[in-house]
């Protein structure tokens, strides 16, 4: 095999179908950046409703927080599959959720009304961490 050739295999090139992939992962980038530039009177309803169903020493909005960026690493995971070899797929998903995350709450420190958390942080870590071993874990079955 000519190394053009191994070059081309190793890395596909992806469609105009592969790019449009992009579209929700940047589309919950975005409801996420507009949802924290805001500060909302009707969160705590939800979040009551929530806490109904978690044991109290669980806090709702980590909760919240985990489960909103494990939806972004899942999304990014979709969007990267024609790109990605499967074992890389969940570190490139798991970096992009974090930074993320970590940006967003960096960008609610200039939001009136909003603060950083450095624990809010964690927990989108901690959600897209979730997705990306389970990727990683599907990943290493199908070698």
């Amino acid at each position: 095999m000519s190394p053009q050739a191994r070059d081309s295999a190793a890395s596909p090139t992806p469609s105009t179908g592969s790019r449009q992939r992009l579209a929700l992962p940047l589309g919950l980038m975005a409801a996420i950046w507009w949802q924290s530039s805001n500060v909302w009177p009707g969160a705590g309803r939800f979040a009551l409703l929530l806490a109904t169903w978690l044991p109290e020493w669980l806090p709702v909005d980590k909760v919240v927080h985990a489960a909103m960026y494990a939806l972004l690493c899942g999304a990014w995971v979709f969007a990267l599959r024609p790109w990605r070899q499967q074992w890389h797929l969940a570190a490139w998903a798991w970096t992009l959720t974090a930074a993320y995350g970590a940006l967003d709450e960096v960008h609610q420190s200039f939001v009136p009304g909003r603060t950083a958390d450095p624990l809010d942080a964690l927990a989108d870590a901690a959600g897209a961490l979730i997705i990306a071993l389970a990727v990683w874990l599907v990943g290493r079955r199908g070698r």
